[in-house]
């Protein structure tokens, strides 16, 4: 399944409502890709269409995470270089 059809099908990710992104195009001073966490808010169960994005996250170290959740089009994502992980 490629990247948009997973993120539009949240009944298919293994972690719902927690879906890990990478961009190959963002790299660290190592060489390490991005990584960010998409979740689907809004609803309890899978359907909702409502998407936040926080990139930075790991989907393993969510408590540890700081940062922000932000509303976002799934398309947006795609544009900027992000895949599903």
């Amino acid at each position: 399944m490629n990247s948009i059809a997973m993120i539009l099908n949240p009944n298919q990710w293994p972690q719902w409502p927690y879906l890990p992104l990478k961009n190959r195009r963002i790299r660290d001073a190592s060489g390490h890709m991005a990584q960010g966490v998409l979740r689907e808010a809004g609803l309890l169960e899978p359907r909702a269409g409502i998407f936040e994005f926080a990139e930075g996250a790991n989907l393993f170290a969510l408590d540890e995470f700081q940062g922000t959740w932000t509303p976002i089009d799934p398309a947006e994502l795609l544009a900027n270089g992000w895949e599903v992980d």
